[in-house]
């Protein structure tokens, strides 16, 4: 209660709350499998902004936090998952991972993804 009223007491009613872009996760997924042979990484939460690297399909990223906002493509409903992985850290758009709560549900999925990957460059 003392906790709450001193962030009540501080804050002034013509002040603009600005909430962040981002949300951090405590119950959601933890890790990312990116799905398809390239998923770009962004700088932002914006497919208009940079690339700042790449996953490959089966490549595990930790997930640090997901957007705030959602983007609807078609019937299904995406977020934006800012990533940290060895092709880099950024922001990877929903529709390309699957996401998983422990590492070893995201390996056992990776290890699946790589193997038709290596089939795949094999017939080439």
């Amino acid at each position: 209660m003392v906790i709450a009223a001193v962030l009540i007491a501080a804050c002034s009613p013509d002040e603009e709350l600005s909430l962040p872009e981002r949300r951090a996760l405590s119950d959601g997924p933890q890790f990312a499998v990116a799905v398809p042979a390239y998923s770009r990484l962004h700088e932002s939460p914006d497919i208009e902004s940079a690339v700042v690297g790449h996953l490959r399909r089966g490549d595990i990223a930790g997930i640090a936090s997901e957007s705030e906002f959602t983007d609807v493509r078609g019937d299904d409903v995406y977020r934006w998952y800012e990533v940290t992985a060895d092709g880099g850290d950024g922001w990877v758009f929903g529709r390309y991972v699957s996401l998983h709560d422990t590492q070893a549900q995201a390996e056992r999925v990776s290890m699946r993804l790589a193997g038709s990957r290596e089939d795949e460059e094999e017939s080439q």
